[in-house]
């Protein structure tokens, strides 16, 4: 998923995404017939299954070397340099040392800092334990993006945002589904973008799919969109070949 800077339309940074592929026939057995029209529920499944069994934080760090992997495989064939944004979950952040595995990572395919952004849950950031907020102190210390994700879709207080140690806030895409026929949705908008860069968050816009979307959002002073306005998913090679000629 690309995300775009506002003031320019520029092409700014790139969402890593994880797609599962099984065959129909395997599905329909072990899920029932129509199982295979519902990929999204299966994808979500087999996340919470690998996190039961262990092995989330395993698929985490494997998304973070593919991650690092494809970008010094674009730079090396003399693609533009552009930052990858990639998610992290609870179980990382208490079962494994996330600063030393992305600084490992970076080190390892040779990329500076600013070429990588960790993404958040709003449940992760606000989580009481010690070791996940000294995890993302140490993250930012390091010059490594923190995006806090999905913002306003969970039940924590506003005030947690000045002590979230993020630097982005990804408006979640129920706030912009509505956005251009509904005014009280956009006063909502509005103030929180209004927050957000009062605290010193950039701020982006999630689920974008309409120009009136777009325009709205940059009168409003939202930093950068994603979604499908800009384009839909693609293979990393399909990606550079549009992308980044």
């Amino acid at each position: 998923m690309r995300r775009r800077r506002l003031a320019a339309l520029a092409l700014v940074a790139v969402v890593a995404l994880l797609h599962l592929w099984l065959a129909d026939d395997v599905l329909e057995a072990r899920l029932g017939a129509g199982a295979a029209k519902l990929p999204s529920r299966i994808e979500v499944a087999f996340v919470h299954l690998l996190d039961e069994m262990g092995l989330g934080a395993w698929l985490g760090e494997w998304v973070l070397d593919r991650a690092c992997a494809q970008m010094r495989q674009w730079q090396d064939g003399g693609r533009a340099p552009i930052p990858v944004s990639i998610n992290m979950s609870p179980v990382q952040f208490e079962r494994t040392s996330v600063v030393e595995r992305v600084q490992a990572a970076l080190g390892r395919y040779r990329l500076d800092v600013d070429r990588l952004e960790i993404e958040i849950l709003e449940a992760t950031a606000v989580n009481d334990s010690h070791k996940v907020r000294e995890s993302l102190v140490a993250l930012r210390a390091a010059g490594i993006g923190v995006a806090l994700d999905d913002f306003g879709t969970g039940y924590s207080s506003l005030v947690y945002l000045t002590r979230i140690p993020a630097n982005v806030l990804k408006l979640d895409q129920a706030f912009i589904r509505g956005l251009s026929g509904d005014p009280r949705q956009q006063e909502i908008v509005r103030h929180i973008i209004a927050l957000a860069k009062t605290l010193a968050y950039s701020v982006v816009a999630e689920g974008v799919e309409e120009e009136t979307q777009l325009a709205l959002l940059v009168a409003m002073g939202c930093d950068y969109i994603q979604g499908y306005l800009i384009g839909r998913p693609l293979p990393p090679d399909e990606f550079a070949e549009r992308w980044l000629r």
